[in-house]
């Protein structure tokens, strides 16, 4: 559409209002229901308003009553827009606002494909599901796919079963991904476990910390073992181990 066509700072202000009022109606009935919203970049033509996870996220945060208001994430949407989202669950769930989510397939970023989940990138399908595993997520797990217009209903059972049995079938292999010695092994000389730990020590400031100077060349050595990583996930994925 044009771009004089749309105000889009007056159109978040009531895109705010309205939840707001649906924040106050809720919580003056004391009604315990919670709202998610499902960031889609386009449909297929146009932009959408919050567009990604990211673009939902700061927007909730400008809300009368934030804690009522969370995501509903879609494989499909955050693809379209070549992003990843098993990250953007991941961010979902580190802020707390992972109320939902829409499983399915995409095959890059074109149009909503909605194919059963585990179709067209498979890769990311595994790393999705690793995310709500390592996340502890325990909310709804949903299926927001189409079948082919040729299938009969048989056709549509087959496909709703498919994503479940994709999902149950990564989740096993996600699993023992993550039990394997070697993965393991990997991940430690990977160091993924020192990203947990603090810059700053306890009691610390940036002041302690200024005139630190890093060992360029030992860092520069050091490998980090990501084809490592990569290479074992591949195999357990495609159960070549």
């Amino acid at each position: 559409m044009p771009g004089a066509s749309k105000d889009v700072r007056a159109a978040l202000d009531r895109y705010k209002e309205a939840f707001d009022v649906l924040g106050a109606y809720v919580l003056d009935h004391g009604y315990t229901l919670r709202f998610a919203i499902e960031p889609k970049p386009n449909e297929p033509r146009g932009d959408i308003l919050l567009p990604t996870a990211g673009h939902a996220l700061a927007f909730i945060n400008e809300l009368e009553h934030p804690e009522l208001v969370g995501i509903n994430p879609e494989v499909g949407h955050e693809e379209m827009a070549s992003l990843n989202y098993a990250h953007a669950i991941s961010q979902a769930l580190w802020h707390g606002k992972l109320f939902h989510i829409d499983l399915n397939g995409q095959n890059g970023p074109r149009y909503d494909q909605d194919l059963r989940f585990g179709a067209g990138n498979a890769r990311g399908a595994f790393w999705v599901v690793d995310a709500l595993e390592a996340g502890g997520y325990a909310g709804p797990v949903h299926f927001d796919y189409k079948p082919p217009r040729t299938e009969d209903d048989d056709g549509v059972w087959e496909s709703a079963a498919a994503c479940m049995r994709n999902y149950l079938i990564l989740r096993d292999k996600v699993r023992a991904f993550r039990a394997d010695p070697e993965v393991k092994a990997a991940l430690a000389a990977a160091r993924v476990g020192e990203l947990a730990e603090p810059t700053l020590a306890a009691g610390e400031t940036w002041a302690d910390v200024a005139g630190f100077t890093p060992d360029i060349e030992g860092l520069a050595a050091r490998g980090m073992a990501f084809e490592r990583l990569d290479q074992l996930a591949l195999e357990h994925l495609y159960g070549v181990r």
